[in-house]
């Protein structure tokens, strides 16, 4: 349903080569804590959301680690790829 990236630049150039045209959002450590809400609700309404990281291992210390820690604490599964 909806695809974050923490540089919404970098992934579209990705997205743009696979010819993905799902909507794209940035999840960066300014506006994480902030998008978690709205993040989780879709969540929980079923929707799919896929998060990208730049570089190094993803959400370990990039942003996007407050959302899956919110997403284990809210028992929403997660799925590697």
């Amino acid at each position: 349903s909806m695809i974050l990236a923490e540089d919404t630049r970098t992934t579209g150039l990705l997205l743009n080569r696979m010819e993905i045209s799902n909507k794209l959002e940035s999840l960066n450590q300014e506006n994480e804590r902030s998008k978690i809400p709205m993040i989780l609700t879709h969540l929980k309404d079923g929707k799919s959301i896929a998060l990208v990281s730049d570089a190094g291992t993803p959400v370990l210390s990039d942003p996007g680690a407050t959302l899956v820690r919110s997403c284990i604490e809210h028992a929403i599964p997660i799925v590697p790829v």
